[in-house]
């Protein structure tokens, strides 16, 4: 194993981080991640880093290589992030218990990290049914990320299917405005939000 990068592999990567610095799209950073994962070890520093932003990059368009590269990364060394993209991973490939136990090992490692409280918090809410159980989860998120809209609407969700409807309004209305968190939860009620079987 090399000990570091090649200089193809070290080309690469400057070029990678000079299309970061720019903030080239997916399209055009993913060929380049790709061919550092080619030529570098995932113990490698390049290698490493390419396999976990590569990962994230494609997660959701393709899970199944999401979830390879992430646990290359993972085997080489642990980390919140590469957890948390390993969870997203098995949850959009429908692996929801393995998932969770890719979010806890995240939280683990970085307890306050709110895309992993929250992607954990809205498959326990909605997958597991178990709203009252993602409430602690989604308010820790929220209180990590307090102006993300997406965070407040899953915390307002479990609050909504938790019988809280009032503290669900309050939550929406801080980010979205109170007329577009009545329309929400209007939204929600009409398309039949389940209510918790398990609470």
């Amino acid at each position: 194993m090399r000990s570091r990068p090649s200089r193809d592999a070290a080309t690469l990567l400057r070029d990678v981080a000079w299309a970061i610095d720019r903030g080239l799209e997916a399209r055009e950073l993913v060929p380049m991640l790709g061919a550092l994962v080619q030529r570098t070890a995932p113990t490698e520093a390049a290698g490493w880093f390419a396999r976990v932003r590569l990962a994230a990059l494609v997660v959701e368009v393709e899970p199944w290589r999401a979830a390879l590269l992430a646990r290359e990364a993972l085997r080489a060394r642990p980390d919140a992030f590469a957890y948390g993209v390993l969870g997203l991973a098995l949850t959009v490939q429908g692996h929801p218990r393995a998932a969770a136990a890719a979010y806890r090992r995240a939280l683990a490692l970085d307890p306050a990290c709110p895309s992993v409280l929250h992607n954990l918090g809205h498959l326990t809410d909605v997958v597991f049914d178990q709203p009252r159980a993602a409430l602690a989860l989604l308010a820790r998120a929220c209180r990590a990320a307090p102006h993300d809209p997406e965070i407040a609407a899953s915390l307002a969700h479990a609050l909504a299917r938790a019988a809280e409807p009032e503290r669900a309004a309050r939550v929406l209305a801080r980010v979205v405005g109170a007329a577009r968190a009545a329309e929400l939860l209007r939204g929600w009620a009409a398309r039949g939000l389940p209510p918790s079987t398990s609470g």
